[in-house]
């Protein structure tokens, strides 16, 4: 009811252990092999699932292996499945979303990132129906997160954007960034600033919640 929540990138094992888990979950890990076998030690450990890009295990993979985990697989083939109907209802109500290009990009202190065509956003939104501009879809796979210089922004501008400004609002993210405040998507307010990281660390939780939030923007920006 009352559970511990830690922030931050480095995970506390202090705090981890002190749970006294049955067992740990780690399954959109970076698969470092070295925190693996801490964790392991402390509990029975599930992390990235094989052959998943570090930090973005595909939502329908790491679903079924934490259901495998709980001994529970049926019942996580059918999250599955109902979440894919879920986003395949959302694409054929809104044929506006097929063929339009998308970005997602993380913007940090003036930074600017650009996600891969495996970044779990970017595979979010080509299942509703959107495709990767043509930098993208050039990124070799395992890039799923590429730093983005001020003079190659204009490659990635799109149909629409999808933002994360790591707790900035708009205002502030634009006003860090003159390059990102003058892409055509920007400026016909085809941007999206996400609220939240629940498409980041997709789960069949956090999809419908993502996309049902963001839902409004998407169909006036492609309509």
């Amino acid at each position: 009811a009352t559970p511990t929540v830690t922030t931050g990138r480095v995970l506390p094992l202090e705090t981890i252990a002190a749970a006294k888990p049955d067992l740990i979950i780690n399954v959109a890990s970076g698969g470092d092999k070295d925190e693996y076998d801490t964790l392991s030690r402390i509990a029975p450990t599930i992390a990235l699932p094989v052959g998943a890009q570090p930090y973005a295990p595909k939502w329908q993979d790491a679903t079924r292996l934490i259901a495998q985990a709980l001994g529970k697989p049926a019942e996580g083939d059918k999250l599955v499945t109902d979440t894919e109907t879920y986003l395949n209802g959302v694409a054929a109500a809104n044929p506006t979303f097929h063929g339009k290009t998308a970005t997602y990009l993380d913007v940090m202190a003036g930074e600017v990132y650009v996600g891969g065509n495996q970044a779990t956003v970017v595979t979010t939104l080509k299942e509703l129906g959107f495709t990767d501009t043509p930098y993208v879809a050039a990124l070799p796979p395992t890039d799923t997160q590429t730093p983005l210089s001020a003079e190659l922004l204009p490659q990635i501008d799109s149909d629409i954007l999808v933002i994360y400004g790591f707790g900035a609002n708009q205002t502030d993210t634009l006003a860090s960034n003159a390059g990102l405040a003058n892409l055509g998507a920007v400026k016909a307010d085809h941007a999206y600033f996400m609220p939240d990281l629940a498409l980041s660390s997709p789960s069949v939780l956090s999809i419908p919640y993502g996309v049902d939030a963001m839902l409004p923007f998407l169909k006036t920006a492609t309509g």
